[in-house]
């Protein structure tokens, strides 16, 4: 790399890949069990620093497997917690912002019920936002929420880093609700169609509906309120994009 692309998370990257090439060529054979149990460990002193209240963590924790103990270190660890132990099995999306361990740019914390679209709209968001993306994490907790982190950086800052905080969390949340909103609105009107279908068909089968006129009227009727909800929802759709 040169002097003009490099950064500071690229000098943790490289950090980190120092630290454990040292480890492996001294002779330590990795333990997963036993670096997991180190970073709880040394997450629940962090914890307990900031004044967590005592098993405050459990309930997270219950939901995370060890590929995420793997992945996150113990500050990554305690910072979770600390936002999200109130917050476990949330129906709604929970975004929080910290300045980067790093050193540069911000990271970025969402814990939400899944779906597919998550990570493409969140990528969608900071992309309108001027942000770009060095390092994403995605991790699917056992009660089927998604834990993502984000680093992000902007090419240029004209906005105090607390400020900027507070726009990425408000924006992002609203970007994600948003787009529940439009999904869960979409459902319905699928929903509501076919049901509709499935009425015009028993009537034909009952004889409620006997000629091609009322089949045609009642086609029609089917069509248009399709039709509303399909106009209403590509309307939403253009104020959420247009944001």
């Amino acid at each position: 790399t040169s002097p003009k692309v490099w950064n500071a998370w690229k000098g943790k990257l490289l950090e980190d890949l120092y630290r454990a090439s040292v480890r492996v060529l001294g002779g330590r054979a990795p333990d997963a069990a036993a670096e997991i149990e180190a970073r709880k460990r040394e997450a629940l002193i962090l914890l307990a620093l900031s004044a967590l209240p005592h098993e405050a963590h459990k309930h997270l924790w219950q939901t995370l497997d060890v590929s995420y103990f793997m992945r996150h270190e113990a500050p990554d660890i305690a910072w979770h917690t600390r936002h999200l132990s109130r917050h476990v099995g949330s129906p709604t999306a929970i975004v929080r912002t910290r300045l980067s361990l790093a050193g540069e740019g911000l990271e970025v914390l969402i814990y939400s019920p899944d779906r597919t679209d998550l990570f493409v709209r969140a990528c969608g968001y900071f992309e309108r936002s001027g942000f770009s993306i060095l390092d994403a994490r995605i991790h699917t907790t056992t009660d089927g929420h998604a834990l993502d982190t984000f680093q992000i950086v902007a090419p240029t800052l004209g906005t105090p880093y607390r400020e900027l905080m507070q726009l990425v969390e408000n924006g992002l949340a609203q970007a994600l609700a948003g787009a529940q909103h439009f999904a869960d609105q979409l459902a319905l009107a699928v929903e509501e169609a076919v049901e509709a279908a499935g009425e015009v068909a028993q009537f034909v089968a009952a004889g409620i509906v006997e000629t091609m006129t009322e089949v045609a009227a009642a086609v029609a009727e089917l069509r248009q309120q399709v039709t509303i909800q399909y106009e209403l929802l590509v309307k939403f759709k253009l104020r959420l994009v247009s944001r």
